[in-house]
């Protein structure tokens, strides 16, 4: 409702957060395939950064598997 403070924590367009996770486009788009919490709202991609936090925290805290040899 107008007035009210907007969260600093959820963030609104691709490029948007793109630039917060530090990725490019393409990769962000990856990311999504592979889980990351985002949907599109009105033709916007909307995520709240706590839980793009979260799909990190979660995934970063699993045993690799094969290391492929260009990582890096």
């Amino acid at each position: 409702m107008a007035g009210e403070p907007v969260s600093r924590n959820i963030i609104w367009t691709a490029e948007s957060i793109s630039k917060y996770l530090g990725v490019s486009r393409n990769k962000f788009y990856n990311l999504v395939q592979m889980g990351l919490p985002a949907v599109v709202i009105d033709g916007k991609w909307c995520a709240h950064a706590d839980n793009l936090e979260a799909f990190f925290k979660v995934g970063t805290g699993k045993r690799a598997g094969k290391i492929p040899e260009d990582a890096e």
